[in-house]
């Protein structure tokens, strides 16, 4: 079961990521076809690709972690085996937990904030700054869920 969530939880890491990734290449092109072509400009896709680049790294943290492409110390890491590299890596996901709901808590506190006082961006399109900062949001709550099922299948000696 804990299996399955965390499997869901990758795929929906990275079909969101990637989402945005095309998106944000698309509205590139589509500007650079503008511009080249019709000498127009939308004035809005810079804006757009800075929040889905945003929403690209927030909602691919599971997909990243687990496929470890997190920093680590390789030099520290790598020169021990068994229990004790079991032992370090509860610990370290212990600290990455910590530190990522408090992360979430103060993320999700702006994205409230930013919603009662209607906070808009001083740009063309005067976007509703809680909108974009969704992803950053939600990335980061489905990357604390994933990190307590990791550390429940670790410790229930399944990993």
């Amino acid at each position: 079961m804990i299996d399955s969530m965390i499997q869901r939880l990758k795929s929906a890491s990275i079909t969101l990521s990637v989402a945005a990734l095309f998106l944000m290449v698309l509205m590139v092109m589509v500007e650079i076809t503008a511009r080249t072509f019709f000498q127009f400009s939308f004035l809005v896709v810079d804006e757009m690709a800075g929040y889905l680049m945003v929403a690209m790294v927030f909602l691919g943290l599971i997909y990243s972690f687990d496929s470890e492409s997190f920093v680590r110390v390789e030099a520290f890491y790598s020169k021990y085996t068994g229990k004790f590299k079991s032992t370090i890596d509860l610990i370290f996901l212990i600290i990455v937990f910590i530190y990522s709901s408090t992360l979430t808590y103060y993320i999700v506190k702006l994205n409230i904030s930013s919603y009662q006082l209607e906070s808009k961006s001083f740009s063309y399109i005067q976007t509703l700054l809680y909108i974009p900062q969704l992803s950053m949001s939600i990335g980061l709550i489905g990357f604390c869920l994933y990190l307590v099922l990791v550390i429940l299948k670790k410790v229930g000696g399944k990993a």
